[in-house]
C-alpha cells in the first residue's frame, strides 16, 4: 500500500481579488503553498506528491517550494479550467504503485497532523474518507429571487474540509466511466457514483484562504 499526495494550486482565486495565484501570497514571510506543503513533510507514509499549477505559474510554484526538504518526490503539473480536471490530470500523473491518495487544497496551510492521522487511520476500512466540522449557522435554501424555500436541520449538516483520502482505483473508475457536471470536491463526485464516504472530525482552524481577510485569521492561528 503506497500513499500519494495531490495539492491543488491551479485555482483562479477570483474571490481573493488577485491576478496572481493566492497560494503564492506571502504569509509570515513565506508563500502559502510552502506552509501547506510543510504540513505533510513529516509524514513518511507519503511517497509521491503532485502539485497542480495554473498555466504560467508552474515555475513560480517550483521556485517557491525549492528549499523545502520533503521525504517524498514532488512533481508540478499544469492544471485544468476546473478543479476536477486538475485532479484528474494529477491522478493520471501518480506513480502506478500509489494505491491511496490524499487530495488537499493548496490554500489550506494550517491542516493539523491530527486530521491527517484520523484520515489515514481509516484508509483500510473505506474507499473515501473526508474531514468535516459541525455547522453552527442556520442554513436556509433560497430561490433565484432570494426567497426562502426551506430551512435545513443543521444538526445533520457538516462543512467539508481537505485533505480527503481516496482509493486511487475508485477515482480512476469514475474517470473511466465519464463523469458529468461540476463538482466542488472529489467526495461529491464519487458520491454520485454510489461510493460511500466516511467522515472524520475535522478542525475549525483548518482554514482555507478565500478572502484577503483570511490572511489575518491564518496568521492568528499560526501564532502571530
Amino acid at each position: 500500500m503506497t500513499l500519494g499526495l495531490i495539492i491543488t494550486a491551479a485555482g483562479k482565486g477570483e474571490r481573493f481579488g488577485s491576478s496572481d495565484s493566492k497560494v503564492l501570497t506571502l504569509l509570515l514571510g513565506k508563500p502559502v503553498i510552502v506552509h501547506t506543503l510543510e504540513q505533510f513533510c513529516t509524514n513518511n507514509s507519503i511517497s509521491h506528491c503532485i502539485i497542480t499549477a495554473a498555466p504560467g505559474q508552474e515555475l513560480a510554484i517550483e521556485s517557491a517550494i525549492s528549499k523545502i526538504s520533503a521525504p517524498f518526490s514532488i512533481k508540478i503539473i499544469t492544471g485544468g479550467q476546473l478543479r476536477q480536471e486538475s485532479v484528474q490530470y494529477a491522478v493520471k500523473s501518480l506513480a502506478d504503485e500509489v494505491s491511496h491518495v490524499l487530495i488537499h487544497d493548496g490554500a489550506r496551510p494550517t491542516v493539523s497532523q491530527d486530521v491527517i492521522a484520523s484520515l489515514l487511520s481509516q484508509q483500510l476500512n473505506y474507499d473515501a474518507v473526508i474531514p468535516v466540522i459541525s455547522v453552527t449557522d442556520t442554513i436556509k435554501v433560497v430561490d433565484g429571487e432570494g426567497m426562502v424555500l426551506n430551512t435545513l436541520d443543521r444538526h445533520c449538516l457538516r462543512a467539508v474540509q481537505t485533505p480527503q483520502l481516496f482509493l486511487v482505483d475508485v477515482l480512476k473508475r469514475v474517470y473511466e466511466q465519464g463523469y458529468e457536471g461540476e463538482f466542488t470536491d472529489e467526495a461529491m463526485m464519487v458520491e454520485r457514483y454510489g461510493v460511500r464516504v466516511k467522515t472524520v472530525v475535522g478542525d475549525v482552524n483548518n482554514i482555507k484562504l478565500t478572502y484577503p481577510t483570511d490572511l489575518e485569521r491564518l496568521g492568528f492561528h499560526m501564532g502571530v
